[in-house]
């Protein structure tokens, strides 16, 4: 995978201009910016754990930190690599570097200098949010069926634009067997990063493994299960056809 460095150009108010982490292009720049951080430290990851280490920081970021921007998280890691006294990259460090840079005095400076010279940019229409999204998604289908990697920005809303339109139509047995599929996965994802994450994390993670077991599990972990079964779904759907439009 080649990776693009823009650490030479970089600067905290550059950065700022940048597209958001909730656009979907932070999917593959996630993975982009995690791979040269474990260059730099002379690490690697099976392609398993880089995919779930991913997948994790993209969520996390997200939730905690939505209003950063692309570059800035690039930007957060970059310098911690450089200035901190890291020894191993895993989803507790790499959050731990961007919430310092999110909630640090650099970046106050470099948005109060922005706010200087600059104006707010009006938010894209919906119509035009829209067709960005459309050309996301369809870039991603032709990533996935190229790299058979899959990443989709809100899952929950292309599978339900796949149902509406007819792409996806599940039988009451498909549904139920994909569903089944989902928790296994998500109960085999969760064991393989207890192995590698933090203490915090690692209880977190074996609390939600026990309600399952218990055949407890709350409404948040239902939902995760139902987010990975779209995703299932969505996959078996793109492996399916060779060509992909929406409308």
């Amino acid at each position: 995978m080649n990776i693009t460095t823009y650490t030479d150009r970089l600067t905290p108010i550059n950065a700022l201009n940048g597209k958001t982490i909730l656009h979907a292009d932070f999917n593959t720049k996630a993975q982009e910016i995690i791979l040269k951080a474990l260059f730099r430290l002379g690490q690697s990851k099976d392609y398993t754990t880089l995919e779930l280490i991913v997948a994790e920081f993209v969520k996390d970021i997200r939730l905690d930190f939505a209003t950063l921007t692309i570059p800035e998280v690039e930007l957060a890691i970059d310098n911690g690599i450089k200035t901190k006294d890291v020894v191993m990259i895993n989803n507790k460090t790499l959050y731990s570097l961007v919430k310092e840079y999110a909630q640090g005095e650099t970046r106050r400076k470099a948005k109060l200098a922005l706010n200087e010279v600059t104006k707010i940019e009006p938010v894209m229409g919906k119509d035009e949010s829209y067709k960005a999204w459309k050309y996301t998604v369809i870039r991603q289908f032709h990533e996935f069926k190229k790299s058979g990697v899959f990443l989709v920005e809100f899952p929950k809303f292309l599978f339900e634009r796949l149902e509406k339109f007819g792409n996806i139509n599940l039988s009451d047995a498909d549904k139920k067997r994909i569903y089944e599929q989902a928790v296994k996965d998500v109960i085999e994802k969760k064991k393989r990063m207890r192995l590698t994450c933090g203490w915090n994390k690692r209880s977190e993670i074996t609390n939600f493994i026990n309600r399952h077991e218990a055949k407890n599990s709350t409404k948040e972990d239902v939902e995760h299960f139902k987010e990975e079964a779209r995703i299932i779904a969505i996959k078996e759907y793109w492996n399916s056809i060779e060509t992909f439009q929406l409308p």
